[in-house]
């Protein structure tokens, strides 16, 4: 069974190893973090044309009747409608085209039934309340957020790297062999007994057995 001593030596090996891949496969991995950012990033909203047709959206709005009160939709319970001449109409259509995200407006048509009467609609308080699909998505690029995800990406590097070096320091301090006459770190190594000594006293000899034959660390 492995002695205390000896996992603390061997344990920074492992991570010397794992670092030397690390910084291998490091640019790979900002790459791929920002390859698959992109892909995310892909939005259902224009946010130079606002709504567009065949766009998919949530709105709110209060619905009159010929002045009579109808119906509410909220934000929070809103009324999902595709935005084409199928769905809606034209002029509700029309309307809607171009407006943006959390934009209001009042909008005001009127129907002519088959007998001749004259239907009138309001919508008061028209807001997209969100996009839910967008008939031609696009990528948004937020540079901002990309710097923040490399810098995220490098620091998470830095702290493994920094915990491998310290740990190798660490190793190092523990596996520095020490002179058997003064305590310094030893240089050489008596090659009949194997006993360490510093360079200063290497020159005496081996206090141990006497031998004068030493070899280099």
């Amino acid at each position: 069974m492995l002695s205390l001593f000896e996992i603390l030596l061997n344990f920074p090996t492992a991570y010397l190893k794992m670092a030397k891949l690390l910084s291998r496969f490091s640019l790979l991995f900002v790459f791929i973090v920002l390859f698959f950012y992109a892909l995310s990033s892909t939005q259902a909203y224009d946010n130079l044309n606002g709504v567009e047709y065949d766009d998919i959206i949530d709105i709110s709005f209060v619905r009159y009747i010929d002045g009579r009160y109808s119906i509410t939709y909220s934000d929070d319970d809103p009324f999902r409608v595709k935005v084409n001449y199928n769905e809606l109409n034209h002029n509700v259509v029309d309307e809607l085209l171009e407006m943006k995200k959390q934009e209001t407006k009042n909008i005001n048509w009127e129907v002519v039934l088959e007998n001749g009467t004259i239907r009138y609609y309001e919508y008061r308080n028209t807001k997209i309340v969100r996009i839910v699909e967008d008939s031609t998505p696009g990528i948004n690029v937020d540079i901002g957020r990309i710097f923040i995800i490399i810098a995220e990406v490098m620091a998470g590097i830095a702290g493994v790297g920094g915990a491998v070096y310290i740990l190798y320091r660490v190793r190092n301090r523990l596996s520095m062999k020490k002179c058997i006459n003064c305590s310094k770190q030893a240089n050489s190594k008596c090659s009949k007994c194997g006993s360490f000594f510093c360079s200063e006293c290497s020159v005496k000899g081996c206090s141990n057995c006497g031998s004068r034959q030493f070899i280099r660390l």
